[in-house]
């Protein structure tokens, strides 16, 4: 037997996508457990995963987003490459490093036009990578008893990826294999607080690992570089055409916490020597102008 493991907070898309393609699936036994994150006060997804998981009774537990659309043989599939690997956790789209490039893998599609989510879709697996994307994760039962998802930031971001870089410090291999579904989601999930994410990940990892790698791309864990990577990234995804009128604010606090905290310490005094200069350079030009005013009316 199987355990679907899903945490949701929205009961339509839930239905629709998950539990009514579960209908379909064929010669195969699984139980479900859906567990409400609206209901609980979970501060991350690892801890949301590992409430979750530890309800299971399945032999392998498989933990997926609440819009994906599974077909007919998806878990049958599945089943069948989980009984004949060895594994530490396997997906359904992943990434490597491979001579300093990320390659990707999935036969999966994503969002609404159901786009292919990696040119290489048709390869044969399942394949070794060094990462997996969220949107399915599948981990056999005793390998979750051993190893927990981490609860290394309040973030809904990476755990996969943090799960992938545990499998592989332990000698675990990391699978992805070619079986086809849809998530309805159309993968980007880039935001202020994945920055975040990634640069507490590079920390917990930087002893261990020179790059992490992601489905968008490898990340380095020198403090510096980082930093300035996360620095570029958010700089191209303030280019896509934010209207919020708040954008320039929230990118400044952007800019300043990506910066050490000592780093900050030390351009506070910085800034406020030049907010200071610059009030002195107002007060002198106004000054002057009224002067200059002033010597006006005594001509006139």
């Amino acid at each position: 037997m199987i355990s679907i493991i899903c945490v949701y907070n929205n009961d339509k898309i839930l239905n629709e996508c998950l539990k009514e393609s579960l209908q379909l699936q064929k010669q195969i036994e699984y139980e479900t457990i859906f567990v409400d994150s609206r209901k609980y006060k979970f501060h991350s997804a690892a801890e949301a995963l590992n409430y979750a998981g530890n309800l299971a009774n399945g032999e392998y537990l498989i933990f997926l987003h609440q819009d994906i659309v599974l077909v007919d043989n998806t878990l049958s599939e599945i089943y069948d490459y989980c009984k004949n690997n060895q594994f530490g956790i396997m997906g359904v789209a992943g990434a490597k490093y491979d001579y300093g490039e990320i390659v990707d893998y999935s036969k999966i599609v994503h969002g609404l036009k159901k786009k292919n989510a990696s040119t290489n879709y048709d390869f044969r697996g399942p394949l070794q990578v060094d990462t997996l994307d969220e949107c399915l994760l599948v981990i056999p039962r005793e390998v979750f008893h051993r190893y927990k998802f981490t609860e290394y930031y309040n973030t809904w971001h990476l755990y996969g990826t943090e799960y992938c870089l545990k499998m592989k410090n332990v000698n675990q291999k990391i699978l992805v294999v070619p079986v086809y579904l849809w998530h309805k989601s159309s993968g980007a999930s880039l935001n202020l607080n994945y920055f975040d994410a990634i640069k507490a990940l590079a920390k917990e990892y930087k002893n261990k690992t020179k790059i992490i790698v992601t489905l968008f791309g490898g990340w380095p864990t020198n403090c510096i570089l980082i930093n300035l990577k996360s620095f570029s990234s958010i700089n191209n995804s303030s280019n896509t055409g934010n209207d919020d009128s708040s954008s320039s604010i929230i990118y400044i606090s952007c800019i300043m916490s990506l910066l050490p905290i000592y780093y900050r310490i030390l351009l506070l005094p910085f800034l406020l020597i030049h907010l200071g200069l610059l009030l002195l350079l107002l007060m002198c030009l106004f000054l002057l102008l009224s002067l200059l005013y002033l010597c006006d009316m005594l001509c006139h």
